[in-house]
């Protein structure tokens, strides 16, 4: 139902599901709110760039007059021909004025938008939600810390609970480098994923479920350009039209409330991110290239007043601290808090991290002293690498590009062998996930042999530079105890650094990194092999090392 519709009709009740998922959001609230500050941000930047994708139409030029010598005023709310407009302008009802659309930023009278700072010029709130067809919000469940972390980790999934046709859990959001919107999501969301604020950076060489989970969810989020455009994605014809796009928007309540107002438009439910305490400002100012700064200043006024506040509510914002908006369907939510300029900061950064891409063709050292014991834990080398190997694909994109090649010295020659091609980790091969597959192999190998390491860097590196994946850090890895020995080939350290120095592409670079466990063997020279591919050769001494080693070589 429409929120202009009156506010003194009878409110619906909400559906059992609806208020399972608000209850779960709520008591998340209470858990993560110390994540967020009061305090407004500090870079005073706004969103009124975020320019719409839908189509514009022609509306009086800013400063003009109505027949009836009315001044129009042009609003601009961050996509043009918004029917927002319309409703604050049948609410407001003033006479000195004409309230319009602008169709760009640049015709605009009046910016209305939401923003990164509170203050002065905050007239309204309205809260980051995540907003799914009810269809689809009641087979995902409530949003626990525990259900959330088995959707974002895989052990629930659309097919696992009977709708495979709506293909993988995946997530559209504004992008959180550039838009505050999708910062804020990013930031909400993983917090509910983690069950309460993130304090640490995650250990990726035991990484607990909520931790693997934070880093899954950054990886299901499908960033597009603007708002505009992850609020397009709600332009779907069924349920199973929308799940064949995504599984959910990340949006605001008041976009999802204005979406259905729509005559014939799919439903969607708006969860709260943390129960309504994750929320953007909405600011209201004269825009500097205003023709009639007169009228745009009685806009002001009249937004800020008691009747303004009424018609923001009554367009699907809530008031400036949380106060309900003018609908049948509102949720009672939290007080809204904002994030800090260092938490936006930190949620941005967060996001690129797991939003990293990587082309990882990783050669493992099979000779026979992978056998020898690493430092005190018992582990042999080969188990440690067969260990960081899984790891590498539990914490990996799967739409990052990977494969692992093996070397060893076996029956009289030098082998590098399965030599599987470089492929999506989650692409399907005969059936099964090409990263399930590596894993297979992986855990399947021996050491017994030579060592003949720099044949395996030569033609691993020679494959990398062939099959460069743009778009993404590509990386030969290379795990081995350093040794090249018992080869059949005559290559030196000085030949294979020349080599992989005349392979080099700075525009198209691949970086070759060394993991070595047994640095003291010849570690200085292979550093000579490693930097020619602007890498290095990284001494992995103790079990302390891994964790930080690993996290740098699959980050890098």
């Amino acid at each position: 139902m429409s929120p202009s519709h009156g506010r003194h009709r009878a409110r619906r009740s909400l559906s059992a599901p609806a208020k399972a998922l608000l209850a779960a959001a709520c008591v998340i609230a209470l858990v993560a709110v110390g994540l967020l500050v009061t305090r407004p941000w500090d870079d005073g930047s706004t969103t009124a760039g975020d320019a719409g994708t839908r189509p514009s139409r022609s509306s009086p030029s800013a400063g003009s007059s109505s027949a009836g010598g009315t001044p129009i005023v042009a609003v601009w709310t961050g996509t043009p021909d918004d029917p927002m407009v319309t409703k604050l302008a049948a609410r407001m009802g003033n006479s000195s004025y004409h309230l319009v659309a602008a169709s760009s930023e640049s015709e605009a009278d009046v910016l209305l938008t939401t923003g990164t700072t509170s203050g002065p010029a905050q007239v309204a709130t309205t809260p980051v939600v995540l907003a799914m067809p009810p269809a689809m919000a009641q087979v995902a469940g409530t949003p626990t810390p525990q259900n959330l972390q088995a959707w974002m980790n895989g052990k629930k999934t659309w097919a696992s609970e009977g709708k495979p046709a709506w293909g993988r859990f995946t997530l559209t959001v504004p992008d959180p480098k550039s838009n505050p919107l999708g910062a804020v999501a990013y930031g909400a969301l993983t917090t509910m994923v983690n069950g309460g604020p993130i304090t640490a950076e995650p250990n990726l060489l035991q990484p607990t479920d909520a931790e693997l989970a934070v880093l899954h969810a950054g990886q299901a989020m499908n960033p597009v350009p603007t708002t505009a455009a992850a609020d397009a994605t709600l332009d779907a014809s069924s349920v199973d039209a929308f799940a064949a796009k995504t599984s959910g928007v990340l949006t605001t309540e008041q976009a999802v409330m204005a979406h259905n107002a729509t005559r014939g438009a799919l439903s969607f439910f708006p969860i709260p991110l943390l129960g309504g305490v994750a929320a953007l400002p909405v600011n209201a100012a004269v825009a500097p290239q205003a023709k009639n700064r007169q009228a745009a200043g009685m806009v002001l006024r009249d937004l800020r007043s008691a009747d303004g506040r009424e018609a923001l509510k009554a367009a699907g914002f809530r008031g400036p601290k949380g106060e309900a908006p003018d609908s049948p369907t509102a949720l009672k939510l939290t007080a809204p808090q904002f994030f800090s300029d260092a938490q936006l900061a930190a949620a941005r950064t967060g996001f690129a991290t797991a939003q990293r891409r990587n082309s990882i063709l990783a050669v493992l050292d099979l000779s026979g002293s992978m056998n020898n014991t690493f430092g005190t834990t018992g582990q042999s080398k080969i188990a440690l690498l067969k260990q960081l190997t899984g790891l590498s694909y539990t914490v990996a994109s799967p739409k990052s590009v990977s494969s692992v090649w093996f070397f060893a010295s076996r029956g009289g020659k030098d082998e590098v062998y399965d030599e599987a091609p470089l492929a999506e980790n989650d692409k399907l091969i005969d059936g099964k996930r090409h990263a399930e597959s590596v894993i297979e192999q992986t855990q399947r190998q021996s050491a017994v042999g030579g060592t003949p390491l720099y044949l395996a860097i030569e033609r691993a590196y020679d494959y990398a530079v062939k099959n460069y994946t743009p778009g993404m850090t590509n990386q030969v890895l290379v795990l081995s105890d350093g040794a090249d020995e018992d080869n059949f080939n005559s290559l030196t350290v000085d030949e294979t650094a020349a080599y992989v120095a005349r392979r080099y592409n700075p525009d198209k670079p691949v970086q070759l990194t060394l993991l070595l466990t047994s640095p003291k063997e010849n570690g200085a020279e292979l550093s000579k092999i490693a930097a020619a591919g602007h890498g290095k050769a990284v001494p992995v001494t103790s079990e302390a090392d891994v964790p930080k080693i690993f996290a740098a070589a699959i980050r890098s």
